[in-house]
C-alpha cells in the first residue's frame, strides 16, 4: 500500500497520534458482533452526545468538559465506523426497538 491509498483523514489521524490500532479495530469489531456490545458501545457513544453542541453560554468549563465527553463519543464513532460500519445501523435499529419496548412497559400517568 502506499500513501496515495491511504486516506487524507487516516494520514491526519496518524500524524497527530490517534489512529486507531488495528489491534484495537480488531476488538471493537468483536465487541460490535454481539448483540450486548452493540448495546453497550451504543450507550457509550450516546452519554458523549456526539451529533449535538456541547456549548454552554457562559461557562466556559462546562463546555470545555462537554466538549470533551463529546469528543471521546466521536473518537469511538469513527473508530467503529472504521471497523465495521455495516454494525452502526444495526446497533440504532437494536436501540430503536430498545427503546419502543421499555415505552411500552411503563406504566400509563393518571391523572
Amino acid at each position: 500500500m502506499s500513501r496515495d491509498d491511504v486516506k487524507t483523514d487516516d494520514l491526519v489521524a496518524e500524524a497527530l497520534g490517534q489512529a486507531p490500532s488495528p489491534a484495537w479495530l480488531i476488538g471493537l469489531k468483536a465487541v460490535a458482533n454481539d448483540v450486548y456490545g452493540r448495546a453497550l458501545l451504543w450507550e457509550l457513544m450516546g452519554r458523549g452526545q456526539p451529533f449535538l453542541t456541547s456549548f454552554r453560554p457562559n461557562d466556559p468549563t462546562l463546555t470545555a468538559f462537554l466538549e470533551g465527553q463529546r469528543e471521546q463519543s466521536l473518537w469511538l464513532f469513527r473508530d467503529l465506523m472504521a471497523a465495521c460500519p455495516e454494525n452502526y445501523s444495526l446497533m440504532a435499529a437494536e436501540a430503536a426497538a430498545r427503546a419502543a419496548a421499555q415505552k411500552n412497559t411503563q406504566p400509563a400517568e393518571s391523572e
